[in-house]
């Protein structure tokens, strides 16, 4: 399910992830089938010392394109999916999505787009570092003034962006 927001000057798309049996379903987001793919789905922080400036919490890997999202994911978080093909001559494409999280559920992640892939990686991070330049307590003291989602539940967001999805476009 796919919506869009404007953030700052951009428009980025919600989308709810799925979850079965509490793992995540790569395939949802970006995932290389071929045999020399290489996929992952981290969830990262602002790190200048380490590669790309983030460093990443990679999620526990499970059957085919599955992973297993971390018990602490929470909103506010940032993930990286990454789908890398390998030619034949060892030539590496990579593909890196990022994502910043709205909201958990049992049975789904809601998330938006965060920078599309011309704006990536050194936008990511700075998005990332400007994030976590905010007291997470105070933050949490303030959510429902400075996050416009926070007063709803992830029921009623999925109803939100479904209605969203089916409304006739202007225009």
């Amino acid at each position: 399910m796919k919506a869009t927001i404007t953030v700052g000057t951009k428009e980025r798309a919600v989308l709810t992830w799925t979850l079965k049996a509490g793992a995540f379903d790569q395939s949802q987001a970006a995932y290389e089938s071929h045999q020399r793919g290489k996929n992952w789905v981290a969830t990262v922080v602002f790190a200048p010392m380490q590669p790309g400036g983030l460093d990443r919490d990679f999620w526990k890997r499970g059957s085919g394109s599955y992973v297993q999202p971390p018990s602490e994911l929470a909103p506010g978080n940032f993930i990286e999916v990454a789908s890398d093909y390998y030619s034949g001559s060892g030539r590496k494409n990579a593909s890196r999505h990022y994502f910043r999280v709205l909201a958990v559920a049992a049975d789904r992640i809601i998330v938006r787009e965060s920078g599309s892939p011309p704006e990536k990686p050194r936008d990511i991070t700075i998005e990332i570092a400007d994030a976590e330049l905010v007291d997470p307590v105070e933050t949490t003291k303030q959510v429902a003034v400075h996050n416009p989602l926070a007063g709803y539940s992830v029921e009623e967001l999925s109803a939100e962006i479904m209605r969203r999805n089916n409304a006739p476009k202007e225009g």
